[in-house]
């Protein structure tokens, strides 16, 4: 009495299963898109899926049922799903489920369960940082790094850099002693994406299960009645941690709102040409200035900060990358770690955090921009 559906298109597969009355078992292959465009466009209520075969078995005749013979012809021999709904029907043509590919087993002797909400918040925390560009290949993913209690993220398109690093809870006893090394694996972010808005969907506090096979870099994330498969991405991910432990002498303190609404604002100058924000920091007024030039207008904004620096100085970054790394810190106020004019700066959380529940490290390296 459940209902399975599976997608799979080679690279991902996405399985789950939910109660409904069933009257005839059986199994057929239907466009998923299509699919799910009828179906969503349903009003709320029962949906009821009949396919040919079954109808064949119980008689055509019936008053609720589709005669297969009003199908066009060069379909009549194919598989043929028929969804009832309160406000219509239609019919969409399949395939043989004998053609649908199997979703491959991820053989291994080690499961991690992970708290779905700190996958949930990782995974938002750090894929918005991943390249898009498949030519960066290794970039496109997210990087994991497991050790016995400890679960790290991170994310860089070359550009700036995102490393989460959170404890975590439900390692298997039996299973615990067999991480001998710290298990590393980086995930496509077309398939974490997934994973985090089916995550963001869901009601159950259940864990999520990690498999992962380093046999064939095959990864699986199980909870409830759900599994999503997918491969992982081959090649050594580039050696981060350097980036982050540099002399970061200089510290501003601002809260997180008025400094995003700033960006917000002065970002409405800014285009695919002209993309550069000046920050200047002055340390005798406790001032943080954000300025935007352009040949039609500019923008200037001023708020308080608690800066920990000698002197007045100036340094510019990418907009669209300062605005979303401030985003992503998950706390009241943030704290920008500076090491001089021409180096890296680092985000991370201060104040309260927006999920006290979530014990999670987060560091945000961003690039500046070099003015002439």
């Amino acid at each position: 009495q459940r209902v399975q559906l599976t997608v799979f298109d080679m690279r991902l597969a996405i399985q789950t299963s939910f109660d409904a009355n069933v009257q005839s078992p059986g199994d057929m292959t239907i466009p998923v898109g299509l699919l799910s465009d009828i179906v969503g466009k349903f009003s709320p209520g029962d949906i009821t899926l009949v396919s040919r075969e079954a109808l064949n078995r119980e008689g055509e005749d019936s008053e609720d049922s589709v005669n297969s013979a009003t199908l066009p012809e060069a379909v009549s021999n194919s598989p043929v799903a028929t969804l009832i709904a309160a406000c219509g029907r239609y019919q969409v043509r399949g395939i043989s489920s004998e053609e649908f590919p199997a979703i491959p087993e991820v053989k291994t002797a080690q499961t991690i369960c992970i708290p779905a909400e700190t996958l949930k918040e990782g995974l938002k925390g750090s894929l918005f940082a991943t390249a898009t560009d498949e030519g960066k290949h290794i970039l496109t993913g997210v990087y994991f790094k497991i050790g016995q209690d400890s679960l790290e993220f991170a994310a860089t398109d070359g550009h700036r850099l995102v490393v989460l690093n959170t404890s975590i809870q439900g390692f298997s006893k039996k299973k615990q002693a067999e991480i001998a090394q710290p298990l590393e694996l980086t995930v496509p972010a077309k398939s974490l994406a997934e994973l985090e808005r089916i995550l963001s969907s869901r009601t159950s506090a259940d864990p999520v299960e990690l498999s992962y096979s380093t046999l064939d870099a095959l990864v699986e994330f199980r909870w409830g009645a759900q599994r999503l498969v997918t491969r992982c991405l081959e090649g050594a991910y580039p050696a981060y941690q350097e980036l982050l432990q540099q002399d970061f002498q200089h510290q501003v303190t601002l809260e997180k709102a008025p400094f995003i609404k700033a960006i917000e604002r002065i970002a409405v100058l800014a285009d695919k040409k002209e993309k550069t924000l000046s920050i200047r920091i002055n340390s005798e007024t406790q001032q943080l200035s954000l300025s935007l030039f352009r040949e039609f207008g500019n923008g200037l904004e001023q708020m308080a900060a608690h800066v920990n620096s000698d002197g007045n100085w100036s340094i510019s970054f990418n907009i669209k990358y300062l605005l979303e790394g401030a985003k992503a810190i998950a706390s009241s106020q943030l704290q920008m770690h500076l090491t001089q004019r021409d180096g890296p700066a680092i985000l991370v959380p201060a104040g309260n955090r927006s999920k006290p529940n979530i014990l999670m490290d987060a560091k945000y390296l961003l690039m500046p921009i070099f003015k002439e």
